[in-house]
């Protein structure tokens, strides 16, 4: 075995793990399913050769020259950082005009140290540090591989004394025939909590109590409504702000409230769980009923809760890590749990026939714990809603229609009916309203006034999801997901750590510096199926979904989503799992119940720490400080330096990229490419996308690479000198598009760009992200402050709104280092136009050229040269 080296990935979130010997094995054959990438057999080297492709593609080609962005300001002086492949030949790149330094090997490894130090250790809202031993302390606190994890003693780790909150107790479940069944005679009150108090949800969640309306009560159906306005957001209807009660009473109307106001509340925090209480025992009370159903619609996060509130500032003690961050505003997950315990205590209803959170993110196995002594049935979305909401009229109207029908009926009905029913989209005027001047979705259609609704609504529901559950399914999916967590101490790390990286995710809350933590249950354990050669392990993953199977009794999900199965859970990587905002000890005091109920939080600490554990555990498991961190999906990798055909060209003449990569986890392999500001020594992030791997692995609906391990290949890739725009139509700007999803073809690949969206009817501004799929411009998702982190919903943009694209450089430190800096750039306007991505020869200049290595935990090892383009 080599001697380790330490080093360090400029881009990536750790900040230094070694590198190691390797074998090699004989590659594997190309999969039929795989990728266009080729492969060549190098006779002399006996290497194998990966012609890569690239998985964006602009079907025409480069159109004309980019204008590359200048620094709008510059600060400090240095070099460019330096080839990170091992070896001498290619060396470290010259400087840039200012401030070049030449320095030998040793020098190499310290000044990549500094780089790292300066600019890739913090930067976002759940970066800070914990006080725990994590990985980016010291190098020699990590296990380093598999076999010296599997050493590795639980008595070693320290677990802290953990204090949960009490949980309410759990009674025994009801059965459905608990609740009186009168079959046509049986009579219904639908509560609707509606948290609008937010820019972005006002006007999506007003639309829906208007949709309410059109079917209004009836002899057997009662609907009540507290619905909580924005000051500042949408203006229609009035503008009112207050928080009101409606008792709905049937109005067409779908732009104004028409029924009666029963309480005029003034300003409330929906946030705060009394809220919840007060709405739901008045609601039972004035309007009793045979069943129960209570929605509620405001922003989802997952295991934290949702539920976010601005105004007013709540002022009650939530004594969690998690608030630190996201103060008091929100409702979390253990609070629902101890509201509804005290709605059912007041009202002796015994249970919800069923209840649904309309909001993001908040189908996951820690959500359906918290809810599961109080409800029959539940439907919630693993992933970010549209902005439509659910359809209300058409499942509302098929409940009046049939009171006889049950939770599992009405389950079915919400999610069979959810975007294509919507009467945004069914109704002329509101879809006309919906597909404005400014909206992606518009823009994607010749005439809003002419879309055919059939077509618009395939279009919205390529990125949902929506799941129904039978809630007397949950205990027997905890029982076998307990039994999966335990025989997963029997697995190899490094394959649940595959299973982790590739089942299907959805949006990160956490910010973007970290791998996505909330993943498909089932699609992990089809991946487990898969990857996995033990036969516990098998099996447990197979009761699983066979389990998922009952207990989901209606499903759907988009081709953006594929993968998708029902039901998520949170599976950090390590660098999150160590957080203390969202590791281990916010995540078992926030979801209080699942932690005492399940065994995953004792998984995740074994994954992590190496800490053993028993299939009778019931404690929260948490860490403690001097516990040593396992990273079991590190990547034991090597790169060669880059070899280029040559380091000087013209715009439209191709250059060849060659590197020799070795080892194992390997998760993703990027093209990268930098514009090197030649005045201020600072390297804009142009361009960075998935290289096609020669095999290309198949669960499912779901696609994702599948590159060599343990063996050494030939990477080559030939770089037509080009970057991506995005334009409005009339701007364009150079944008980095970070890849999201592989998809099962370049066509269905998923890109993000980030910028700051500004709305001029609230004028407001948000941080946002936009998606590209194929060159165009799907969605607009904006955050609730100006941080990619926290609640995120869905924007449609109105003629003349604006985005302001975020630029990210590498800048000189005046030390040798380079810190990351984001900056904005040029502003596009929403029109007419939808914003779509153009491929254009690269300016001339001086450019970074590489490969970025990613580890199945998110680690990437990178290889750079500096070529000139003429």
């Amino acid at each position: 075995m080599v001697t380790p080296e330490v080093f360090v990935n400029v881009f990536s979130p750790f900040s230094l793990f070694p590198k190691f010997a390797f074998q090699i094995a004989v590659p594997q054959p190309l999969n039929s399913a795989g990728s266009k990438a080729s492969i060549k057999i190098d006779h002399i080297l006996g290497l194998e050769t990966i012609d890569a492709k690239r998985r964006r593609r602009d079907s025409q080609g480069p159109d004309g020259r980019a204008d590359m962005p200048g620094r709008p300001s510059s600060s400090g002086s240095g070099s460019v950082p330096p080839s990170s492949g091992s070896g001498s030949s290619g060396g470290g790149m010259p400087g840039g005009k200012k401030g070049g330094l030449s320095i030998g090997a040793i020098l190499v490894l310290l000044v990549i140290y500094i780089i790292y130090n300066t600019f890739c250790s913090g930067g976002g809202l759940f970066n800070q540090s914990d006080g725990t031993s994590s990985q980016s302390e010291s190098a020699n606190q990590i296990v380093q591989d598999d076999s010296q994890a599997s050493n590795y003693q639980a008595g070693g780790a320290e677990e802290e004394a953990l204090t949960l909150m009490p949980v309410p107790t759990r009674t025994a479940r009801p059965a459905k025939t608990a609740a009186p069944d009168k079959g046509a005679d049986t009579t219904w009150t639908v509560l609707l909590y509606q948290d609008a108090d937010d820019s972005n949800l006002e006007q999506d969640i007003f639309m829906d109590l208007n949709e309410a309306e059109s079917v209004g009560s009836g002899k057997q159906l009662n609907i009540v409504s507290q619905i909580d306005r924005y000051k500042g957001g949408y203006k229609g209807d009035g503008d009112w702000t207050s928080t009101r009660r409606y008792y709905l009473t049937q109005d067409r109307d779908l732009f104004h409230v028409h029924s009666k106001v029963v309480t005029d509340l003034g300003e409330t925090s929906m946030a705060d769980p009394q809220t919840l209480v007060d709405f739901a025992t008045w609601a039972i009370k004035t309007y009793p009923a045979d069943k129960y159903v209570l929605i509620l619609s405001d922003h989802g996060m997952g295991w934290p809760g949702g539920m976010t509130d601005p105004a007013p500032k709540a002022s009650r003690e939530v004594n969690l890590p998690f608030t630190e961050v996201m103060d008091s505003n929100m409702m979390y997950t253990r609070e629902f749990d101890q509201a509804l315990a005290e709605i059912i205590d007041q009202t002796g209803i015994g249970q919800f026939e069923l209840v649904g959170l309309d909001a993001c993110l908040m189908s996951d196995m820690e959500i359906y714990s918290a809810f599961a002594p109080y409800t029959r049935y539940m439907v919630n979305s693993q992933e970010t809603e549209p902005a439509l909401g659910w359809a209300y009229a058409s499942f509302l109207q098929a409940l009046k229609d049939d009171p006889a029908m049950d939770g599992a009926q009405l389950g079915q009905e919400i999610v069979s009916s959810y975007i294509k029913e919507d009467k945004r989209i069914t109704d002329s005027q509101a879809r006309l309203d919906y597909l404005r001047q400014g909206s992606p979705l518009g823009s994607l259609f010749d005439d809003p006034q002419d879309t055919d609704p059939a077509k618009l609504s395939r279009q919205i529901e390529k990125s949902i999801t929506l799941t129904a559950l039978d809630m007397d399914g949950y205990p027997a999916l905890l029982d076998d997901l307990n039994q999966l967590a335990y025989v997963l101490q029997k697995e190899k790390p490094s394959v649940v750590s595959s299973a982790r990286t590739y089942a299907q995710s959805y949006t990160s809350i956490f910010g973007d510096d970290v791998q996505p933590s909330y993943i498909d249950l089932g699609n992990f354990c089809q991946i487990l199926l898969q990857k996995s050669s033990s036969a516990d392990v098998r099996n447990a993953a197979q009761a699983l979904i066979n389990q998922l199977k009952k207990a989901v009794i209606a499903e759907k999900h988009g081709s953006e989503k594929p993968g998708s199965t029902g039901i998520s859970i949170y599976f950090p990587n390590s660098r999150l799992y160590r957080n203390s905002y969202a590791g281990a000890r916010s995540y078992t005091q926030t979801s209080s119940r699942f932690a005492a109920e399940s065994l995953w939080d004792d998984f995740l600490a074994y994954q992590y720490t190496k800490t053993t554990f028993e299939f009778g555990s019931t404690k929260a498991v948490v860490p403690g400080s001097n516990s040593r961190s396992v990273v079991p999906g590190l990547g034991q990798i090597e790169v060669s330096p880059l070899q280029l055909s040559q380091t000087t060209a013209d715009y439209d003449q191709p250059i060849t990229m060659e590197s020799t990569i070795k080892g194992s986890n390997i998760g993703y392999v990027y093209l990268f490419v930098g514009y090197l500001d030649a005045d201020s020594g600072s390297i804009l992030m142009a361009d960075k996308d998935f290289l096609e791997s020669p095999q290309t692995r198949q669960v499912g609906d779901l696609y994702y690479p599948d590159w060599s391990q343990d063996q050494s290949f030939k990477l080559k890739y030939e770089w037509t000198p080009s970057v991506f725009t995005i334009t409005d139509g009339e701007t364009s700007t150079v944008a980095l598009l970070e890849p999201v999803q592989y998809g099962a073809t370049p066509e269905e690949a998923v890109y993000t760009v980030d910028g700051y969206f500004h709305s001029t009817e609230s004028d407001e501004t948000h941080y946002a992200r936009l998606y590209f799929v194929n060159g165009k411009l799907q969605h607009v998702y904006g955050f609730q402050g100006d941080q990619p982190t926290g609640a995120v919903s869905e924007i449609i943009p109105q003629s003349g709104d604006q985005v302001t694209v975020v630029l990210t450089w590498l800048e000189p430190d005046g030390s040798g280092g380079y810190r990351q800096v984001s900056e904005k750039g040029k502003t596009l306007t929403f029109g007419s136009q939808s914003l779509s991505w153009k491929e254009k020869y690269a300016g001339a200049g001086d450019y970074i050229l590489g490969f970025i290595i990613s580890d199945l935990e998110g680690n990437e090892k990178q290889v750079f040269e500096k070529v000139i383009i003429q």
